[in-house]
C-alpha cells in the first residue's frame, strides 16, 4: 500500500511537471505570459495539475520556428518518459535555440543536465529565477519559479515555499503544491521527476 501511495504520488508530480512544461511552451493555459506582471499579494497563478488537461486541442505557436520547436519539446519528453536524459537534454536544446529562453524549457534542461552530469547545477537553475523574474514574474507567486529557487539553493526559497504554500488555491492545486513543496529536498524532488 505504502509502495503504490509513492508511486501515486510520484505519477501526479511527474504529470504535474508535464503540465507546466507544455504551458510553458504555450500548449497548455497560461502559467508564464509574461503578461501578468504584478499580482496581488497571496494570489499565486494557476496551475495545471492534471495529466488530462493536455488534449489534441491545446494552441501551438503560430511561427514555424515554434512549431519546431514544440515538436523538439515533445521528442525530449517522450525521451524522458524512456530515462534517455541526454536524449532529452539535446532535444530541448535544440528548442530553447529556436524558441528563446523559455524559462520551463529552461528548469527542464536544468534537471536535465544535473541528471546527466550528476552535478547540482545551481547556477542554471537561478538563470532560470532571473529569467522569470526579468519577465515580471513575483517568484513566491509562481510554482515553477519557486521550484527553480528551490533547486537553485537560493537563501530566499525557504520564504518563497512558504508564502506559495499558505496562498489559497483549489483544492486539486493544493493537493499538487503539497506534493512538490512539502519537505522539498532537491534529491527527491529531482529524481521524482526525473527517476
Amino acid at each position: 500500500m505504502q509502495k503504490e501511495r509513492a508511486w501515486v504520488s510520484m505519477s501526479r508530480n511527474q504529470a504535474w511537471l508535464l503540465s507546466l512544461f507544455l504551458t510553458g511552451t504555450g500548449l497548455l493555459g497560461c502559467v508564464y505570459s509574461g503578461a501578468d506582471t504584478h499580482p496581488a499579494p497571496q494570489q499565486v497563478e494557476q496551475i495545471s495539475a492534471q495529466s488530462s488537461e493536455i488534449a489534441p486541442e491545446t494552441k501551438q505557436a503560430s511561427t514555424p520556428e515554434s512549431k519546431r520547436a514544440f515538436l523538439l519539446a515533445q521528442q525530449a519528453n517522450e525521451l524522458v518518459s524512456h530515462k534517455d536524459y541526454a536524449g532529452a537534454l539535446g532535444k530541448l536544446d535544440a528548442a530553447i535555440a529556436m524558441r528563446g529562453n523559455v524559462p520551463e524549457y529552461s528548469l527542464m534542461r536544468c534537471m536535465l543536465s544535473e541528471r546527466v552530469s550528476s552535478q547540482p547545477q545551481l547556477e542554471c537553475y537561478a538563470s532560470v529565477v532571473r529569467t522569470f523574474e526579468a519577465g515580471g514574474t513575483r517568484c513566491e507567486s509562481n510554482l515553477n519559479c519557486v521550484v527553480a529557487a528551490s533547486m537553485a539553493s537560493l537563501p530566499e526559497a525557504q520564504a518563497y515555499r512558504r508564502h506559495y504554500l499558505e496562498a489559497p488555491r483549489s483544492a486539486a492545486d493544493q493537493e499538487i503544491t503539497d506534493i512538490v513543496l512539502k519537505g522539498f529536498t532537491r534529491e527527491k524532488y529531482l529524481h521524482s521527476i526525473l527517476p
